[in-house]
């Protein structure tokens, strides 16, 4: 390896389930959930079985009728549990197996082509991408925008959007552009590359600072690895519950993952010294430890349950993390003008979120907040 390109392995630990989606899901009638299991039928390994062992089943016209759930039909064809691990694609523990269980559809976690969950190396990259630009937004101390002309802005931007008969919802965030692409090429791009004029345009995409990390995929994981979640909102200080919206597969509590990840140090000699120093192991850790106490003090502060003591070089991964977690206004503003703003953006007449609500779940008796995550680096 070139001795500009430096390799580590970047360790993660979960504090608290993790979901990183793959667009698929299971469906009611792709599974049974039994005391503390869910049993999933589905694809070529459970049709072989039914072709094999129940030829005359009817499953098709099953599949087609979604007013019933897989365990009817496995009563009424009298198909025993000692035939399910011959029929079955797998089997998850439930997270919280004595708590009610509603059947409804479960959102799959990512898997590789031999079925083994895993971390993509951009999931990791672009959570340490949010992190990195809060970090060098609270040592520089920049005052870009204010909380006045961040709230201006986004109204303006969602006044324009209307007029063009756009209906925004909170997901798609195009009227934090503006501010947002400020931040960015600001904080997150450097003089990297010149054009063919010989000119460094900070906008180009050639110019971003990310560059210098590479981060490849996790080592896969095992289904052991992995519970199935009910995902639920808490209000602040526990002012209001919302029931479970959602079950999705996450990886449980103190899972280790590993990523290799290679920086390349002939970027970082052309950068500004404030973002140079971030490009190290120790920089990295630090990023990431700036950023979380930063999170803490001015948003999970107010979640008494969510207070576990965490400190350190902790980050939010995944789906259900939270917009806060993921976007600047934590770090560019102060507590009281950081809710204003995110309150702006979320609490607009289409969304059905709210800033002061975050994602969790239970582990057995114990709950969590989603996305929880402590990094080293080896």
């Amino acid at each position: 390896m070139n001795s500009y390109l430096k390799q580590f392995t970047i360790v993660l630990e979960t504090l608290s389930p993790i979901h990183i989606g793959d667009g698929d899901k299971y469906e009611k009638n792709n599974y049974i959930a039994e005391q503390n299991d869910v049993f999933v039928f589905r694809g070529k390994r459970f049709y072989r079985f039914l072709e094999k062992r129940y030829p005359k089943s009817g499953y098709d016209a099953f599949v087609s009728d979604r007013r019933y759930d897989l365990k009817k039909f496995f009563y009424d064809y009298r198909i025993p549990k000692n035939c399910y691990p011959e029929a079955m694609e797998r089997m998850i523990k439930i997270a919280a197996p004595q708590r009610s269980w509603e059947q409804r559809e479960i959102f799959t976690f990512i898997r590789d082509p031999y079925g083994c969950p895993y971390i993509p190396g951009s999931s990791f990259k672009g959570a340490l991408r949010s992190v990195i630009e809060g970090a060098l937004i609270l040592r520089l101390g920049h005052p870009v925008y204010t909380e006045e002309q961040m709230i201006r802005t986004i109204q303006e931007e969602r006044a324009v959007a209307r007029e063009k008969g756009k209906n925004l919802s909170p997901k798609d965030k195009s009227f934090l552009k503006k501010p947002n692409e400020k931040l960015k090429n600001e904080m997150l791009h450097a003089d990297l590359f010149p054009d063919n004029t010989g000119a460094y345009k900070r906008e180009d995409i050639l110019n971003d600072i990310m560059r210098a990390v590479i981060v490849g995929d996790s080592e896969p994981l095992s289904d052991e690895d992995i519970l199935i979640n009910s995902v639920f909102s808490l209000g602040a200080d526990n002012f209001e519950w919302k029931d479970p919206t959602v079950y999705a597969e996450c990886l449980k509590p103190h899972t280790i993952v590993r990523f290799p990840i290679i920086l390349d140090l002939s970027l970082c000699e052309k950068m500004s010294p404030s973002q140079r120093v971030i490009f190290s192991p120790d920089g990295i850790l630090k990023a990431i430890e700036v950023s979380w106490d930063n999170y803490v003090k001015k948003y999970i502060g107010a979640y008494s349950r969510l207070d576990k003591g965490e400190h350190g070089s902790i980050l939010m991964l995944g789906k259900y993390s939270g917009f806060v977690s993921k976007t600047m206004e934590t770090a560019l503003l102060g507590e009281r003008e950081a809710s204003r703003v995110i309150a702006e953006v979320l609490d607009e007449e289409t969304a059905k979120r709210k800033p002061y609500f975050v994602r969790c779940s239970y582990v057995g008796e114990e709950i969590y907040q989603i996305g929880r995550c402590r990094v080293s680096i080896e």
